[in-house]
């Protein structure tokens, strides 16, 4: 079902009335698409349980979470929407594409393990850290691009250590760009200080007990 403004002739700048289905119709539905209808929140998604693949984008929405018991869906377009956190998003694990670019997400923490995850895009929000990966440990392809990290100077060598750190083995593309071997390669190579300073900023003391410096750090990071 195509319920967007565009598809339907309508103006961009009023909702669209609900396509008339057959209340049982909707659940049948499985790729629905109401991009750029002012939704401010979801419906009761009980009413579509076999939806697939879910495109709100250019939407009001603050919040994903009625997408619990969604368990068939596999791709989820939530671009340009006004979503701040994705605390809320629940665990979907037949999740392939999760896009929520141009929102005004702060950070990937506190996202639910999504174990089927390929694609991850959430460029354009104000992703500050690489925390919050390691719930994604299939994921192919990760976009942060216009965030903050991305600014960072070790950005795409912070990545690859993150996701080794957090198990992601597959991850091959970043923003768009396919990560060379030489990266992978640069990867492998450093020590344990090096990956500190490029995944938390972090410097020894002394360069002469930079081991010693980088196991105190390590605990401390884990008992804060």
């Amino acid at each position: 079902v195509d319920a967007s403004p565009r598809h339907a002739g309508a103006s961009s700048s009023r909702p669209l009335p609900q396509p008339a289905l057959h209340p049982q119709a909707w659940h049948h539905v499985q790729y629905l698409y109401l991009r750029g209808n002012l939704l401010k929140r979801l419906w009761d998604t009980r009413l579509t349980p076999a939806l697939v693949v879910l495109d709100v984008s250019f939407n009001s929405l603050t919040s994903l979470a009625p997408l619990a018991g969604l368990g068939r869906l596999r791709h989820v377009y939530a671009n340009s929407n006004k979503i701040s956190s994705i605390d809320d998003l629940p665990q979907l694990t037949c999740l392939r594409i999760l896009s929520l670019s141009s929102n005004s997400i702060p950070s990937l923490l506190g996202l639910a393990p999504q174990p089927a995850l390929e694609v991850l895009l959430a460029g354009a929000n104000q992703v500050s850290s690489l925390a919050g990966l390691s719930a994604t440990p299939n994921l192919q392809s990760l976009s942060l691009a216009e965030n903050p990290v991305a600014l960072e100077r070790r950005y795409r060598l912070a990545v690859l250590l993150s996701a080794a750190a957090g198990g992601m083995l597959s991850l091959s593309r970043l923003d768009a760009c396919p990560l060379g071997a030489d990266e992978l390669a640069q990867a492998r190579t450093m020590a344990w200080p090096q990956r500190l300073a490029a995944l938390y900023g972090w410097m020894p003391r002394h360069i002469s007990r930079s081991f010693d410096e980088s196991f105190m750090f390590l605990r401390d990071l884990q008992v804060n």
